[in-house]
């Protein structure tokens, strides 16, 4: 099949995000009910990912900001096709623009996510920039940017869980919390103050968003570390203090640094498993990309009780 320029391939990505006739307004309040509670920087940052694109300038602007990243990645790199561009292209592309202004530097970071959501819709899977990472150093220092994690999936979890089961620093309580969140997608923060518990069936659950009850289906090996663990400290559930919390965070800093990937907290476990859920579903259902996003069991999957758009902070 015959590719096309990569400008008109651009503005066929682009095409799957235009909402020009949609209401901004009414996408955020429908935004608001799927969305955890954040605080507005990251509601906002948040919101702009998941939506369209409303306002033709903003249109515009980013489609020339993607076309022009395209067209630089064709000649210095010989990627015609756009489905093959990666965060390492983008993280060339900003440090050739590092002399720009702060305001033109935040517009092509703004316009590069917007493109990373483009691809994402028409090629129905998940493309990740990693945007703010790759700007370059002079950049973020003039930017003062605070990069924000859990927003992308780790590359590689079996790296960091081998990290944190190998390093003798950490606690036990504090590497099974970890494997439990990269096990099942949990919102750790929000299962810790609650706790996570075994019923007299031996069914491990915790309480979830909303009240709702979570059962976790954990690995054999797993069950039987939390089960022996909990035996060992005679608790009755597996709960950890906010200290603990915060220790589990700079753990899992630590160890995305040791194995060369990016810093995604918690919640780039979550990330992960979803788009786990995604790619299973698809295979062993036959699903195109849309599909498995409204089938029910990865809804569930994701503790969700609507359908919501391809995951990223939910």
């Amino acid at each position: 099949m015959k590719l096309g320029s990569v400008k008109n391939q651009v503005q066929q990505a682009f095409k799957e995000i235009r909402v020009f006739d949609e209401s901004k307004h009414e996408a955020k309040e429908a935004f608001k009910a799927t969305a955890e509670t954040l605080q507005i920087d990251k509601f906002m940052s948040s919101f702009a990912k998941e939506t369209g694109i409303f306002s033709y300038q903003t249109y515009k602007d980013y489609l020339q900001v993607s076309v022009n990243f395209a067209q630089f990645i064709r000649e210095n790199f010989g990627i015609k096709d756009i489905s093959k561009l990666n965060s390492e292209h983008v993280k060339s592309y900003l440090e050739s623009k590092s002399d720009l202004s702060k305001a033109t530097v935040q517009k092509y970071s703004a316009a590069l996510e917007k493109f990373e959501s483009a691809l994402s819709a028409k090629y129905q899977k998940e493309f990740s920039f990693n945007v703010k990472s790759a700007l370059p150093s002079a950049v973020k220092e003039n930017l003062k940017v605070v990069e924000r994690s859990g927003y992308h999936p780790y590359s590689d979890v079996k790296a960091i869980l081998t990290n944190i089961a190998e390093n003798n620093k950490i606690k036990e309580s504090h590497k099974i919390a970890i494997a439990i969140t990269a096990e099942t997608g949990l919102r750790l923060h929000k299962a810790l103050e609650s706790g996570i518990k075994v019923n007299k069936d031996g069914d491990i659950y915790t309480q979830s968003k909303g009240g709702r009850i979570k059962e976790l289906n954990l690995s054999a090996d797993l069950k039987e570390q939390f089960n022996n663990y909990l035996d060992k400290t005679v608790a009755k559930s597996f709960k950890l203090s906010e200290r603990d919390y915060k220790q589990i965070l700079s753990e899992l800093k630590i160890a995305a640094k040791e194995t060369n990937q990016s810093y995604e907290a918690c919640h780039g476990f979550r990330h992960s498993f979803a788009l786990s859920v995604l790619n299973n579903l698809q295979t062993e259902k036959s699903m195109d990309f849309q599909k498995a996003l409204h089938d029910k069991g990865y809804i569930q999957s994701m503790d969700h009780n609507r359908e919501v758009s391809a995951y990223r902070r939910g």
